[in-house]
């Protein structure tokens, strides 16, 4: 693309599986960390937000599709907080 990005984010993924040492309660487990990073003419620059985020979602049944239905929902949680995290971030409002 001829476009230059204003904005890059980084993305690493810590963790990412599942819990089932309590049979009873198993788990799906994200971590995950975002950097974003002001980008003149999509130069990388200095950051502007960073923050890990980490979720735990209960599964219905020890089974990988529960797995990753909890994965999916972990990660949709996640990218919501950033969002918002994100605008607040652009707003000047502070993150506590």
């Amino acid at each position: 693309s001829a476009l230059k990005p204003g904005l890059l984010v980084e993305i690493n993924v810590s963790q990412l599986y599942g819990d089932f040492r309590q049979p009873k309660h198993p788990a799906a487990i994200f971590t995950v960390q975002f950097v974003f990073l002001e980008a003149t003419n999509g130069i990388p620059g200095k950051a502007i937000f960073q923050m890990e985020y980490s979720r735990s979602v209960p599964l219905n049944a020890p089974t990988a599709s529960a797995l990753m239905a909890g994965w999916s929902e972990a990660l949709a949680k996640i990218t919501a907080e950033v969002s918002s995290d994100l605008r607040s971030v652009k707003t000047g409002e502070h993150l506590d």
